[in-house]
């Protein structure tokens, strides 16, 4: 038969010794708690800089690349639009859209990487590719082209009418309309081979802050001639403001000139960056191709003078008051954006140079490989 063990070895807790033990295991799991809702805490305000901060670095980088192009291959004097036709706040500077502000930056370039031959009829609406040579890539309606004759004779732009495939060996054409001619030059219709007319896309990009689905996105919209907005692509969101300055000309010190931002009183040749500043201006003298460097029309506001851009971009996150302690949010240029309450503010700056700007003769091809009729346009053009 077992022994029954003493009975100082068969009694349980005390009170005190369970209240002590509660106690201390609540110390223990109140710490833990805490480390837990600090470390979540901590992790959620890093998430709320981290997408923000992530956003505005890929909105940088797009802008900082596509920017560059602008007047790339096109007469300098309509590389930018200032027109403020069909935009919904009637002004490119400064346009306040509920949640956000917005500059307007409007742009065209030549397709570095596009180059056929062809010619068109007649009548300029139909173009047809030399020796049965295709697009090679699906174009849209409304897509823009230079046509440039021989030897830089003259050119032509215009929009596809219709959508083409990329296996079309021709395309029907309407004039692109301002700031270009809508006359067909006859260099455009001799024929094929060394008379064929040099064929190249012509990109129009214009750079805004719009709602999409209620979230203000910074956005690259495709076509100055589609009032539909249906060509777009977001390039940013959570976007509160998007601010565009543009560095003009300047005259080399033995020549005197005014800044064409005088009568602001900031006369820093840089138009855009104080509320008093006037934007360039298609109205003010404009520089010809042939303009001597030295002339005065090469230092006005004239868009054809611009030499750089100065571009920034504010972003913010969700609602995080822990995050909103370490934003990083100025009014850039003559903005008028304040920061978001209570949410992690970043605003980011880049100066882009614009060489394209510059250019005193006709930007077309062919530059071939030496020795070669490949007009590839591997060398660049």
């Amino acid at each position: 038969m077992a022994r029954r063990p003493p009975s100082r070895f068969r009694r349980g807790f005390t009170l005190a010794e369970i209240t002590v033990g509660i106690a201390i295991a609540s110390i223990i799991l109140l710490g833990v708690s805490g480390a837990t809702i600090l470390t979540t805490k901590a992790m959620e305000s890093e998430f709320d800089i981290r997408r923000p901060t992530d956003d505005v670095r890929i909105g940088v980088a797009y802008l900082e690349r596509v920017t560059r192009l602008a007047g790339y291959g096109v007469d300098p004097r309509v590389a930018f639009d200032f027109s403020v036709a069909g935009l919904p706040g009637t002004t490119k500077d400064n346009y306040v859209g509920g949640d956000f502000v917005t500059d307007d930056l409007a742009f065209r370039y030549r397709d570095p990487a596009f180059l056929r031959r062809g010619s068109l009829d007649e009548t300029g609406a139909t173009l047809t590719l030399d020796d049965d040579e295709t697009l090679g890539v699906a174009l849209p309606e409304g897509q823009a082209l230079i046509l440039i004759c021989p030897g830089a004779e003259d050119f032509y732009a215009a929009r596809l009418s219709a959508d083409a495939a990329a296996s079309a060996t021709s395309a029907n054409l309407v004039a692109y309309g301002s700031p270009f001619s809508a006359a067909v030059p006859g260099c455009l219709k001799e024929g094929t081979g060394a008379q064929a007319a040099y064929v190249t896309l012509l990109h129009d990009i214009r750079l805004r802050v719009m709602p999409l689905g209620g979230v203000p996105y910074l956005v690259a919209l495709y076509g100055f001639g589609d009032p539909a907005n249906t060509r777009y692509a977001p390039v940013a969101r959570n976007v509160n403001d998007f601010q565009v300055a543009y560095e003009m000309n300047r005259p080399p010190p033995t020549l005197s000139a005014d800044a064409p931002d005088k009568t602001s009183g900031n006369g820093n040749w840089i138009l855009g960056d104080d509320a008093e500043d006037p934007l360039p201006s298609p109205a003010a003298e404009a520089p010809a191709y042939d303009t001597d460097y030295a002339s005065t029309a090469r230092f006005t506001a004239h868009p054809a003078n611009i030499r750089g851009l100065r571009i920034s971009i504010s972003v913010f996150g969700d609602h995080n008051p822990e995050a909103a302690r370490r934003s990083s949010f100025f009014a850039a240029e003559n903005s008028t954006a304040a920061a978001k309450p209570n949410r992690f503010n970043l605003t980011v700056g880049t100066s882009v140079r614009l060489p394209n700007m510059a250019s005193r003769t006709f930007f077309v091809p062919p530059l071939q490989q030496p020795g070669t009729n490949d007009d590839s346009n591997r060398w660049g053009g």
